[in-house]
């Protein structure tokens, strides 16, 4: 029996450094055959470890109330939104800036400045956001938070969930549905957390990972490095220059990830040097793509997945990230104080392009007149931070006490938006 279970294990995880997942065995946009591909009792024992009881949890109130709570916040469409950008159609680059905490850029107040192309970046070719704040804590989380608009949830990671993420909105989904072609640069392992189903769900025609790129490439732990997966990334470009259809490309970076195994020593400690490698990469992929053609029509918006964890989660600094727009498109370069969430990413470059985004229920576009009560939601193991224009309450769930910043409203606000979310969960 010992024996057999170990096999099984063997079997059901696999032997690499990652653990199978369905994605392991997906590889086309049309879903009949990523069905076809899955080895069938492997999905059975998968989806049966995989049934959650949304509904059940996080009960704080009844619902007359949860929807009293919520319903200024998550405002319908407007019909006005501040436009910034000089094409109704340009080409999208969304950048996804691994672990890129405000903690190493100097203009967000970093304690830790290393990343100096970035901050020069944001302040003066940049619409750049101060007060931006991820929704949670992890990759596979926060590339939801960023692409979907939805916001963390402190118990489970979502994306592991194959029959649910097929029912989110996608960024890349609704831009396809426009006439754009869509494509997605993550130059690790696809498979790993469920990345390449995620992607290929919400509306990514084309999936390019580390086995894109030759052995020789491959010379990182988590994959391809970033100078080489940017060097792709400009040559790509260029290529598209004459497709004749716009395009949206994702592209997540790999390298400022722990072992921080990166070609650069210009600091003492890895973690300086992997923060400060992406960032060189970032500033030199800007420098060369300004000087062509393809910069003149592109809009690229640059998040971080997630904060740095320099200190505790519960620290109220730990999830202030970079957010801004950069790129030919952008008409106008500024400072922009106002307080945004990373889940609002979607619904505000959609807005830009006057595409309607009412599937994106929790991501506002921070540029429509309805946008009166900025807020932001970051959730972590069991715990939350609330932040509005009164102040942030960090909150531990499990003692049902908040660690600092105690205020009843925002604990009320807070406890109504997860319940929400669990609600929507579970009907999916």
């Amino acid at each position: 029996m010992l024996l057999l279970s170990i096999g099984a294990w063997v079997i059901i995880r696999g032997t690499g450094k990652r653990p199978k997942t369905p994605a392991t065995a997906y590889y086309s946009s049309t879903y009949y055959f990523n069905h076809a591909a899955l080895n069938p009792l492997y999905n059975l024992f998968y989806t049966t470890f995989k049934k959650d009881d949304f509904g059940k949890q996080f009960r704080y109130m009844p619902d007359g109330q949860r929807r009293e709570a919520i319903a200024p916040l998550f405002p319908t469409l407007s019909d006005s939104t501040e436009v910034i950008i000089r094409s109704n159609r340009p080409n999208i680059l969304l950048i996804v800036m691994e672990g890129m905490s405000a903690h190493f850029i100097d203009s967000l107040v970093g304690t830790c400045p290393v990343a100096r192309n970035i901050s020069n970046i944001m302040q003066h070719r940049s619409y750049w956001f101060s007060n931006a704040y991820a929704s949670s804590f992890q990759t596979d989380r926060g590339i939801i938070c960023a692409m979907s608009g939805f916001p963390g949830l402190p118990s489970v990671s979502i994306m592991a969930y194959s029959r649910k993420i097929r029912s989110f909105p996608g960024l890349a989904r609704t831009l396809r549905a426009e006439g754009y072609n869509t494509q997605m640069l993550y130059a690790g392992d696809m498979t790993y957390l469920n990345f390449a189903d995620y992607f290929l769900a919400t509306g990514y025609d084309k999936l390019l990972s580390e086995t894109s790129f030759t052995d020789e490439e491959r010379s990182a732990k988590w994959g391809v490095p970033d100078h080489i997966t940017f060097r792709w990334l400009y040559d790509d470009i260029q290529r598209r220059q004459s497709s004749g259809r716009p395009w949206f490309t994702g592209f997540l970076t790999l390298s400022s990830h722990h072992p921080f195994d990166v070609p650069y020593n210009k600091y003492a400690t890895p973690l300086e040097n992997g923060f400060a490698y992406t960032d060189s990469c970032f500033g030199d992929f800007i420098h060369r793509l300004e000087q062509t053609p393809a910069w003149d029509n592109l809009l690229i918006a640059c998040v971080a997945d997630h904060g740095f964890n320099y200190s505790t989660l519960e620290d109220s600094k730990y999830p202030h990230i970079p957010l801004f727009f950069t790129g030919g498109a952008v008409s106008r370069l500024s400072r922009d104080d106002r307080l945004i969430c990373q889940t609002d990413l979607p619904a505000t470059i959609l807005g830009q392009l006057g595409i309607k985004h009412d599937d994106f229920t929790y991501s506002r576009d921070v540029f429509s007149r309805n946008y009166l009560h900025p807020s932001a939601l970051t959730t972590y193991p069991n715990g939350f931070q609330y932040r509005d224009s009164t102040g942030v309450t960090v909150f531990d769930i499990l003692t049902d006490k908040a660690v600092s910043g105690s205020d009843p409203k925002r604990e009320h606000t807070a406890k109504a938006i997860l319940q929400t979310l669990y609600d929507d969960i579970s009907l999916r």
